[in-house]
């Protein structure tokens, strides 16, 4: 499903017109963004829950060390973000 798959849906469901359905998916997905943008997190209870993967409230891991079977050689990874 897309933008006008939703839009489409409102108008045939809601009665709605297709300029006030345009407009009300454009404001879910503008504010949406808007809101993962700033690390918050996104539920629709039953539906789905986003977090913003790069906010303030990512988990950030450190570089790792780790260690090669056959020759016992260490190297380091990236941290993640």
């Amino acid at each position: 499903m897309n933008k006008a798959d939703l839009v489409h849906a409102l108008v045939e469901d809601c009665q709605l017109a297709p300029e006030d359905a345009e407009t009300v998916v454009t404001t879910l997905v503008e504010r949406m963004a808007a809101a993962l943008a700033e690390g918050d997190k996104i539920e629709v209870r039953g539906f789905v829950c986003v977090s913003g993967s790069l906010g303030p409230a990512a988990i950030r891991r450190a570089a790792r060390q780790s260690r090669f079977q056959r020759s016992g050689s260490r190297s380091f990874g990236r941290a993640r973000h």
